[in-house]
C-alpha cells in the first residue's frame, strides 16, 4: 500500500493518530476555543451522478489564532449512502477536530440518485474515492504552489469520513493498483481516469 493517504474512519468517534501531544494538542477537546472557517473553496470539477458536469467545493476548519504552519489535516467526509448528504452535515466533527489543532476539510463528493445494483454502487464508491484523492492533491498542491494558505503539512493528510465518506476515505487509502479494481468496473478505468480518476483541478483561492 502506498503511504500517500491514512485512512481515519470517524463512525465511531475521534480515532488517535501519531502526533507530539505533550502540550494537549490533539487530544485537548477545547485547546482552541475557536474556530475560523473557510466557505465553499473550489478544490475541482467533474461528471455527476446525473452525467452533468458538477463542481466540488469544500470548507476549512481551522483552530482560530494558532500559529503553527505545519498542522495535520483531517479529511472528514459525510455519510448518506452515497445517495445523499452535503459537506454541513459533518460540520461538528470538524469543529471538534479544529478545536484539537487540526486542520479539518469537509469535501464534496458526488452523490445522487442511481438504481442499485452491484456495478452501479461499485461506482458509487469510485467516484467517492477520486474524490477524496482529488481533494488530497488539491491540499498538496496549495502547499507547494500558493505558500500553504490553510497551515498545513502535506506529509500529514488524513482520509476519513462517516458511513458512506468513511468507505470513500477506505478506498481512496488502499485501492492504488490496477489488479484490485472490481471486475465489473475493469472495462471503464480508462475512461474515468483510473485509480486516480479524472478530476477537473481548480485553481488555487488566495
Amino acid at each position: 500500500m502506498k503511504q500517500q493517504y491514512t485512512t481515519l474512519a470517524l463512525a465511531a468517534g475521534i480515532a488517535s493518530y501519531p502526533q507530539d501531544c505533550s502540550t494537549g494538542r490533539y487530544v485537548s477537546a477545547n485547546l482552541f476555543p475557536t474556530v475560523t472557517v473557510t466557505n465553499a473553496v473550489v478544490y475541482g470539477a467533474n461528471i455527476g451522478v446525473n452525467g452533468s458536469n458538477q463542481t466540488l467545493r469544500l470548507d476549512v476548519y481551522a483552530p482560530t489564532g494558532d500559529a503553527q504552519t505545519d498542522r495535520p489535516a483531517v479529511i472528514v467526509a459525510f455519510g448518506g449512502s452515497f445517495i445523499s448528504g452535503t459537506r454541513a452535515d459533518v460540520a461538528d466533527i470538524c469543529q471538534d477536530f479544529a478545536k484539537r489543532g487540526y486542520v479539518a476539510i469537509a469535501p464534496d463528493y458526488r452523490v445522487g440518485f442511481f438504481f442499485p445494483n452491484e456495478a452501479t454502487t461499485i461506482r458509487a464508491v469510485m467516484r467517492g474515492a477520486h474524490d477524496m484523492k482529488a481533494v488530497v492533491r488539491f491540499l498538496r498542491k496549495s502547499v507547494a504552489e500558493s505558500g500553504n494558505p490553510y497551515g498545513i503539512d502535506p506529509e500529514r493528510i488524513i482520509v476519513g469520513g462517516v458511513s458512506a465518506g468513511a468507505i470513500s476515505g477506505i478506498h481512496a487509502a488502499y485501492l492504488d493498483q490496477d489488479s484490485e479494481v472490481p471486475a465489473v468496473l475493469v472495462p471503464e478505468m480508462p475512461a474515468l481516469g483510473g485509480i486516480e480518476g479524472k478530476q477537473r483541478q481548480s485553481r488555487i483561492q488566495q
